[in-house]
């Protein structure tokens, strides 16, 4: 199974050539990095590098997560979507040995500098704060942070999962947008339960562990069902 989320990844990627690649990457370089998409590219360049494909660009790959990891605590660029991929990326790499332990060291460097409510877009202070699913993502990005030792960030972590939470019915599926028209595309319940199931995965069991474990098991059966 793992090996055909890696074809997956391997596809997504021959949409950009290489040129293509330096391309994006001598603009964000020279205009700054707006969103997640040049960290979202680098990533699964990575983990595609680290499962044995696209070798030849290994050199190219270290370029550009230098620039991730150094850039990312430093601006406001949707890294709410970034940091965890970036980090996902970071674990392959290592396991891979690929790249050189010195390398990785100072990757990791960067991102614990990260200051959450910098370096984050979207984020809960509050229970009442009306903020959708960036939120989510920039708690589990926060735990990824946490989990490989780079922050202590308990704190903000359960601020955004205890906030997303009241967006889950009783089925435990995602509301992204309940109102008037009853809004609620599929992508934006499958991705958030997505989440939550991966810092379970991770070996998350905070506060709010045992209400993420029974939505997760509720809407699990009514997404068989579905199917």
């Amino acid at each position: 199974m793992k090996s055909r989320y890696i074809d997956l990844m391997e596809k997504a990627l021959s949409a950009y050539s290489t040129e293509h690649m330096l391309s994006y990457y001598e603009d964000v370089r020279t205009n700054g990095m707006p969103d997640q998409g040049f960290p979202r590219l680098t990533s699964n360049l990575g983990i595609v590098i680290a499962h044995g494909r696209r070798q030849e660009l290994l050199s190219v790959f270290t370029e550009f997560m230098e620039f991730c990891c150094k850039t990312i605590p430093t601006v406001k660029a949707a890294n709410d979507f970034s940091v965890r991929e970036i980090i996902c990326c970071l674990l392959e790499i290592e396991a891979s040995g690929l790249v050189d332990k010195s390398v990785t060291a100072r990757w990791r460097g960067y991102l614990a500098t990260i200051e959450p409510t910098t370096c984050y877009t979207v984020f809960a202070t509050s229970l009442s704060d009306d903020v959708r699913n960036w939120a989510l993502f920039s708690g589990v990005s926060e735990y990824f942070r946490q989990d490989i030792g780079l922050c202590s960030s308990m704190d903000f972590i359960e601020m955004q999962l205890a906030q997303q939470l009241q967006f889950c019915d009783e089925n435990g599926m995602y509301r992204d947008n309940p109102g008037e028209f009853n809004h609620n595309p599929i992508v934006y319940d499958l991705v958030p339960r997505g989440l939550f199931a991966m810092i379970l995965n991770r070996g998350y069991r905070g506060k709010n562990y045992e209400r993420i474990n029974s939505l997760l098991k509720t809407a699990g059966l009514l997404t068989l069902q579905m199917q």
